[in-house]
């Protein structure tokens, strides 16, 4: 649930607007429901009706939830006649739909807003990281984390705010019968939480296997990457099979961990049933043999605690799907904190102008352990044309990204027109360069 309480925080307008049109729409259907009980009543207690003067129609004598219903018809002027507790039934069903369609219009817009602001930050963060940190980046990875894993979080938030919903349904339905049997009503919280408690082990086998998921896509598209990036030479060579049964291997393993989250759901949903039926069946049987709860109250409870076991048996369905996907989102945070620690920073506020010369004074410059520049001096005068040539691996590339300050010397200066790069507004400094890599 800290999924849920991170997406509250982030969007606090729209995740208060769905919860009050949710417990509105409770609300409005608890209404309903509650007519129920004395629409009933005056099906199977027809004595306590006067036919001869007011057909159907149902006197203030009952429980105390159909005193609350009669008396909240008397204040709207209406009697408690079956048309007059159908006609509340519908409309109170009318209301939590336009109140739902509201609630799903806020979720929409939310899951929406999730996807676009955590790829925004991912983009910010990654064009702002140090030219070193490129290099060290898988590209498939960063795509994959891009597309795949902002999409999953965002589902997350999806499956978070349906848990709210189904959770506020079940604590209605079991609010409405403890008015009617407070005995049963314990029983039926008792057996509801007995079942989500035998039944999480699966949601914890679909966390593992959301979080497997997660890693091995990001390392497969991560070497797909690295190989279509290679594949001209590879096929010149006739080694593409040498790759081949890497990918595969990959693959297999995902496809292995998508299986164990599917078996998993399967099996939570195929368990579900049985255990709401034997549980409904033993709530029957206890109502009417030992708590004596006259018909029309068991009819009430029949309906309001199978709802309310359904809205559990969802909550633990979405919960588990949340476990899935909620893997996603902690892995793009931290692929967007990694990449805010690496942020680029500058000191430099001189704003150059390059009238005379650049120079690299005794600079030195490795990759690792692998020495590239060992205290290297050129210069390199304003308007000549200047080639630096040399093999494969002679520190040409570094020397360029020396030059416009994408990477740092371990010692030495570079100066342009006797000012250390150090102190230049480097980003005016690079608007200043034309740069053609050589692929």
């Amino acid at each position: 649930m800290r999924l849920l309480i991170i997406f509250a925080r982030a969007y606090p307008g729209r995740s208060a607007a769905m919860l009050a049109c949710l417990l509105l729409a409770a609300v409005a259907e608890g209404i309903g429901m509650s007519s129920l009980l004395p629409l009933l009543d005056i099906v199977t207690r027809s004595g306590e009706v006067d036919a001869a003067a007011s057909p159907g129609v149902l006197d203030a004598q009952g429980s105390v939830l159909e005193r609350f219903v009669i008396g909240l018809l008397a204040s709207l002027g209406l009697a408690p006649t079956i048309g007059a507790l159908l006609l509340f039934i519908v409309i109170g069903i009318l209301f939590k739909a336009a109140l739902m369609l509201l609630a799903n219009k806020q979720v929409g817009y939310t899951v929406a807003h999730v996807a676009t602001d955590l790829r925004l930050g991912f983009i910010r963060a990654l064009l702002a990281a140090r030219w070193p940190y490129y290099i060290a980046q898988p590209a498939g990875a960063l795509a994959n984390a891009f597309a795949t894993e902002a999409q999953r979080a965002s589902e997350a938030y999806l499956f978070g705010a349906t848990i709210i919903a189904f959770a506020i349904q079940s604590t209605l339905y079991l609010t409405i019968a403890a008015a009617v049997s407070w005995q049963a009503t314990i029983g039926a919280a008792v057996v509801g939480s007995s079942t989500m408690l035998i039944l999480s082990r699966l949601v914890r086998v679909t966390r593992k296997a959301g979080a497997k998921q997660t890693r091995l896509l990001k390392a497969l598209l991560a070497r797909l990457t690295d190989v279509l990036y290679a594949v001209k030479p590879l096929k010149a060579m006739a080694r593409e099979q040498l790759i081949g049964p890497l990918l595969e291997n990959e693959t297999k393993r995902l496809n292995r961990a998508l299986q164990r989250q599917v078996l998993s759901k399967e099996a939570l949903r195929a368990l579900q049933e049985p255990l709401l039926v034997a549980s409904m069946a033993g709530g029957f049987y206890l109502a009417i043999t030992r708590w004596h709860v006259p018909i029309d109250s068991v009819i009430l409870l029949a309906l309001l605690f199978s709802r309310a076991l359904i809205s559990l048996n969802r909550v633990q369905k979405q919960y588990q799907a949340m476990a899935g996907a909620e893997s996603a989102y902690w892995s793009l945070r931290r692929t967007i904190e990694c990449s805010e620690d690496e942020r680029e920073t500058t000191e430099g506020r001189i704003v150059p102008v390059l009238e005379h010369a650049i120079e690299l004074d005794r600079v030195s410059f490795s990759y690792g352990d692998k020495i590239v520049l060992d205290e290297a001096s050129l210069q390199i005068r304003a308007g000549e044309i200047t080639a630096i040539v040399g093999a494969s691996g002679a520190g040409k590339t570094s020397i360029a990204d020396l030059l416009i300050g994408l990477v740092t010397p371990g010692s030495g200066q570079i100066r342009v027109d006797g000012t250390s790069l150090t102190e230049i507004d480097i980003q005016a400094w690079r608007q200043m360069v034309g740069y053609v890599p050589q692929e």
